[in-house]
């Protein structure tokens, strides 16, 4: 359980108090910047000293369609999912964290951005991120909720980066990143939603014997991982992330 006292939203430098986090009936998890009546609520004392930078956001919103409340969500997620992993790591382990974001209008404009970081894998899917140049990068859909989530998963991964490591078990990478893929967020609240899908699909395959045991999950190749089963092990991965 968690909660967080933000910093002003419009500035790269990031302020947080002692973090409070709960889960309701549903099975939702909630943070906060107090305790919670009624619940069973775990404080988290990771007091980061005021003065210091440690998250730098770049929103890049390409084309001429501007979304204005797109690059205001963005930064509000972002920076709250920056907060609750900061805030669970510890400042004795925390490092500075760029973050580079990129919207572009058109999905052609995306797709040959996306191949001129040499993935075709990339071009063809809805999102990337890359370590080289601290991006997460998408492009407008006819839903505006879209490139959020999209964008929520892709800044996941910068942010894991640059906390963690490139080397972070993939696992835990990709289960943090669908994780926080329904984040929603409220004044100084966040709220991360049960995906029902996800729930479903790791009850079922854990039914089925799949995996045996955890460390068949820990052990599995990027290949392995991306293809065969991949629905499977992102719920896996999001399923032990949040038990």
């Amino acid at each position: 359980m968690c909660c967080l006292q933000p910093g002003p939203l419009d500035s790269s430098i990031l302020w947080i108090t002692p973090i409070c986090r709960w889960t309701d009936a549903r099975g939702s998890s909630s943070f906060g910047d107090r305790l919670p009546a009624g619940f069973d609520a775990k404080l988290y004392n990771a007091q980061i000293p005021a003065q210091k930078e440690y998250f730098r956001l770049s929103i890049d919103l390409l084309g001429q369609r501007q979304v204005p409340w797109l690059k205001a969500q963005l930064q509000t997620n972002t920076t709250r999912i920056f907060q609750i992993l900061s805030g669970l790591l510890g400042e004795e382990r925390l490092r500075q964290v760029e973050l580079n974001v990129r919207v572009f209008e058109h999905k052609a404009d995306y797709r040959n951005y996306a191949q001129s970081k040499g993935s075709a894998r990339s071009a063809d899917a809805g999102g990337f991120y890359t370590t080289l140049g601290n991006e997460a990068v998408t492009f407008q859909y006819p839903d505006d909720e879209q490139p959020l989530e999209v964008l929520r998963h892709e800044a996941v991964h910068v942010i894991v980066a640059g906390m963690l490591g490139v080397n972070t078990p993939l696992w835990l990478n990709e289960g943090l990143a669908v994780y926080f893929e329904t984040l929603q967020t409220g004044g100084q609240y966040g709220n991360v939603m049960v995906n029902e899908h996800y729930l479903a699909l790791a009850r079922q395959s854990i039914d089925k014997g799949y995996p045996r045991q955890f460390t068949d999950l820990l052990t599995l190749t990027a290949e392995n991982w991306y293809e065969k089963n991949q629905s499977t092990h992102y719920a896996l991965g999001w399923g032990w992330c949040i038990f």
